[in-house]
């Protein structure tokens, strides 16, 4: 898979931008903040579907600007593809591949494979595990979306589940509905603790072979 062109209208400092990139190595330089880092995010926005910089999508639109656009075009599988991510004046995201909206922000994951380091990344060995969790989130879904599914079942679960609980203070909660929410927590945690397990176990090999290169086996 290689990406062959980029255009932006309106994303961040760029009112208007075309990329046509190299099959093998590209680099980007020049001095601080010129922009080298939004076309980065363009690209990983184009494979997620959202920013690793902000939550926000208005802070990806330009200053004093309403919409906003990117186009990736890439070769994947064979063939030529696209993704189109459009926002519009009421701040609603619209995603596009090969010109077919796309109904949930999940259904990109897995169409245009993106992997970014950057100083951030260093939070993975200096802080707590939720960090750590998230880099396996985020990893993970993106080459099995049917793990961004388990993902979000689990959370919406433990919502609910948390929700009932916390109306228990005040009144008498049906113990049964609560074995229920536990049932489905405890499938959709298995399935999750599952693949996490296979990625940690593939990650450890990489390293291994990696580290071994790295200090010439010793």
């Amino acid at each position: 898979m290689y990406i062959n062109s980029l255009n932006l209208v309106n994303f961040r400092n760029y009112s208007s931008l075309s990329i046509e990139f190299d099959n093998n190595i590209n680099i980007f330089y020049g001095m601080n903040a010129q922009g080298k880092t939004n076309i980065i995010e363009s690209l990983y926005v184009g494979g997620f579907g959202k920013s690793f910089r902000t939550s926000n999508d208005r802070d990806m639109v330009s200053m004093g600007e309403n919409i906003a656009a990117l186009r990736i075009k890439y070769f994947c599988r064979g063939r030529k593809q696209k993704i189109d991510l459009r926002w519009n004046e009421k701040g609603k995201k619209e995603i596009k591949v090969n010109e077919s909206s796309l109904e949930k922000l999940s259904d990109i994951l897995g169409n245009l494979n993106v992997v970014i380091f950057s100083p951030e990344d260093l939070k993975l060995v200096k802080e707590g595990p939720s960090e750590r969790r998230r880099f396996m989130n985020r990893e993970i879904s993106h080459i099995s979306p049917n793990y961004y599914h388990h993902l979000s079942q689990y959370n919406r679960i433990l919502m609910q589940r948390n929700n009932l609980l916390k109306k228990g203070r005040y009144t008498k909660v049906p113990m049964d509905l609560l074995d229920v929410w536990d049932e489905q927590l405890a499938d959709e945690g298995a399935a999750i603790m599952e693949r996490r397990s296979v990625f940690i176990k593939r990650l450890n090999t990489i390293s291994r072979l990696k580290h071994r290169k790295i200090t010439e086996n010793k």
